[in-house]
């Protein structure tokens, strides 16, 4: 049809009256097209976008048939080869060759520590370490729990360099290493941790590693573990579960993996990664497989691929709520606005993630 419309355009070029009333005629009845043209095109575009992410999604693995992710080593047999003392013959895939900047490596000098909380946190909130600075620590110190520690994990940035020299210098509570910070090397600043906690707090009871946009009730934890101290469980790793989650495949997006980082349709059950729970020796079974399993950008859903190839199943904790809301985000913000005008400023009003 189109074409026979152009061939009479064309051909009415030659003539005169005729050919300009043929040549109006067929331009109004293309302008009267165009937008049906461009809706078939939309359409036609459209359809063929699914079909290609039909195909697509068919190149995904069953994570149920097909679970082992990277190394198909038994990582139960190598983490108690290892932890007992012996090697094993496989060759490592995550290497974690980075080096201290600073180290609170006298934070555990104590005898015993209940509970050691490492907070993640990136190197330019330093106006949010101080709000947990003045609120859970003084919390800690004030009501005398000398056995709970707390220490910040943060990547490296050059522009906060100074600043964070200072507070550490101050404090004492830095825990950095040398890789760039950044939310693709979350998973690499929560290695640092275990790596830190394995080699300097082996008398940490019980480890928590959160975000430092939440402040928890120290005194609810302490009764939580008191009641997880007459459970019979092994290895605790507990928090807030997801389960049946599938990757983000969007091109860009902040959690989003490609099929090479990731091939399977679902992921494993994890932990989210705001408030993550686990004990001693959860701590050194994570921490002594970590160099045979493939690294992934998010730091708890790689987690939760390091405790499915353990074994290691998580607990959903019906006591912690992550519920991170624009009013809670705002509250944090504007504690540490009052906090860096005046930091004598304390509140006994706790914004909690766990809740009695």
């Amino acid at each position: 049809m189109f074409v026979c419309l152009f061939f009479l355009l064309h051909c009415s070029s030659s003539s005169n009256s005729l050919g300009m009333r043929l040549r109006k005629e067929i331009k109004r009845i293309l302008r009267k097209l165009l937008p049906c043209l461009f809706l078939m095109a939309l359409f036609v575009l459209g359809f063929t976008l699914f079909k290609l992410q039909v195909e697509y999604d068919k190149k995904f693995l069953s994570f149920e048939r097909h679970s082992m992710y990277s190394l198909e080593e038994n990582m139960i047999e190598m983490s108690s080869k290892i932890l007992e003392g012996g090697s094993v013959m496989v060759p490592t895939i995550n290497d974690h060759p980075y080096q201290y900047v600073h180290n609170a490596n006298n934070l555990c000098k104590k005898d015993k520590v209940n509970t050691l909380i490492l907070i993640k946190s990136p190197a330019k909130n330093y106006r949010l370490r101080h709000v947990i600075r003045h609120t859970m620590m003084k919390d800690i110190y004030g009501k005398r729990y000398d056995d709970v520690q707390i220490a910040f994990l943060l990547g490296y940035s050059h522009r906060d360099r100074f600043i964070i020299g200072n507070e550490h210098e101050v404090f004492n509570d830095i825990i950095q290493e040398d890789f760039i910070d950044s939310h693709r090397n979350s998973t690499l600043k929560v290695i640092m941790g275990y790596n830190w906690v394995t080699q300097f707090c082996k008398n940490a009871e019980y480890v928590v590693i959160m975000d430092d946009d939440i402040i928890v009730n120290i005194e609810i934890l302490n009764q939580y573990l008191f009641l997880v101290k007459s459970g019979k469980r092994k290895s605790i790793y507990t928090g807030k579960v997801f389960t049946n989650e599938a990757p983000d495949r969007r091109l860009g997006g902040e959690q989003s993996v490609t099929f090479s980082e990731y091939p399977f349709d679902l992921y494993p059950d994890f932990v989210d990664g705001s408030f993550i729970l686990h004990n001693q020796e959860c701590v050194r079974k994570f921490q002594s497989v970590f160099p045979f399993v493939k690294y992934f950008p998010i730091h708890d859903i790689y987690l939760g691929i390091v405790a499915h190839k353990l074994g290691i199943s998580p607990v959903h904790n019906i006591f912690v709520k992550t519920d991170r809301d624009k009013h809670f985000k705002n509250d944090v913000k504007a504690m540490a606005e009052r906090l860096s005008q005046d930091s004598d400023i304390y509140y006994d009003t706790y914004i909690s993630m766990i809740k009695g």
